[in-house]
């Protein structure tokens, strides 16, 4: 069935009222869907900043179950899909994907479950499932999934930039950048340690950390014990990744885990160069050397080494930039989109 308007009417879901790379994917995977000519209604609590990010043809449900468990959450959903005529369900990560499957069990409606993380069994709730990295269908293939069931699409970027941001020289200062979550699963910790190992040995750094989050205050008491608050600046949640890019030279991702990355990525396409951890989502991203440089998870001086190395050779960052971008296209909306096509005519058929 579909509205009347022979669009194919999808369901999109996500339980998350944060902001971050999470909640940025799922954004873009709304545009995707769009862009292939499906009518989506998107489902999340009432109160998402992100919404405000949708594209404007997206209807919107409320939807905020409190936990796995919520009965009369999943009447509501359930009444509210047989009388609006979803047809797919695309259901990011696992709360969104089990709740969901029990709302619509017996309607023979399918459940395409998208997952950017390591938590596989409540995923096993979906028909289908897509994961961001190869890294990541090894991991849902050892716990149960068949391979002909998994798909890996890759978070994508809307919009590439057309051109690089102009090269600058890096000055006295060295101006190094943090994009995220404030949470221990994204190092910051380890770059504070880092950043104090290298200004030790005679390193001149800046350090402005983009994002919020429980952490703050331990980054800050850090700061304070290493004697760093004079370097540091905290400017918030950004808006402008261009603009903000444009501000630092060198861009650095510490996270002990990470399945995407989705600021690697924008970096590399906007001309800024990064370093980062061999967590397997930058690292499905940089080859070490060539498109950036990968360092040791959770290893502070590691972390401080790499970050040496690669402003030891700032002479060569232009060509680095040059082969990141070239790199990061492959990622481009346009270039993903059949593949996100030709997944959900699979998963319709069925």
């Amino acid at each position: 069935m579909n509205d009347g308007s022979g669009l194919v009417r999808i369901g999109l879901v996500l339980c998350s009222d944060r902001k971050g790379g999470l909640e940025n994917a799922f954004v873009d995977m709304a545009y995707a869907l769009t862009a292939l000519g499906y009518k989506v209604v998107v489902f999340t609590p009432g109160n998402a900043p992100f919404r405000l990010m949708m594209p404007d043809s997206v209807e919107f449900h409320d939807y905020n179950p409190k936990g796995y468990w919520d009965i009369f959450s999943g009447y509501k959903t359930r009444r509210y899909i047989k009388n609006n005529n979803l047809e797919l369900m695309v259901t990011i990560n696992s709360r969104a994907t089990y709740t969901i499957a029990k709302s619509v069990a017996g309607l023979n409606l399918p459940v395409l479950g998208i997952s950017y993380s390591y938590k596989h069994k409540r995923m096993q709730a979906a028909d289908r499932l897509v994961v961001v990295t190869e890294h990541m269908k090894a991991h849902y293939l050892q716990h149960g999934w068949s391979a002909d069931n998994v798909d890996v699409l890759p978070c994508v970027l809307r919009d590439f930039p057309v051109e690089k941001i102009p090269s600058k020289p890096v000055e006295s200062v060295v101006k190094l950048g943090f994009v995220g979550r404030l949470s221990p699963e994204k190092g910051l910790e380890e770059l504070v340690e880092a950043m104090s190992l290298l200004i030790g040995k005679g390193r001149t750094l800046s350090l402005t950390i983009a994002g919020s989050g429980d952490d703050e205050h331990k980054i800050h008491a850090l700061l304070e014990q290493k004697k760093l608050q004079q370097s540091v600046v905290f400017s918030g949640w950004i808006t402008d990744i261009r603009k903000w890019l444009k501000t630092i030279d060198l861009l650095v991702v510490p996270s002990k885990e990470e399945t995407f990355g989705i600021v690697v990525l924008e970096s590399m396409a906007h001309g800024c160069p990064v370093v980062s951890t061999c967590a397997p989502g930058p690292a499905s991203q940089i080859e070490h050397g060539v498109t950036g440089w990968l360092a040791e998870t959770g290893n502070a001086e590691s972390l401080a080494k790499v970050i040496d190395v690669a402003l030891s050779q700032a002479d060569s960052w232009e060509h680095i930039i040059d082969r990141a971008r070239a790199s990061a296209s492959k990622y481009s909306i346009e270039a993903q989109l059949p593949k996100l096509k030709n997944i959900i005519q699979q998963v319709l058929k069925k």
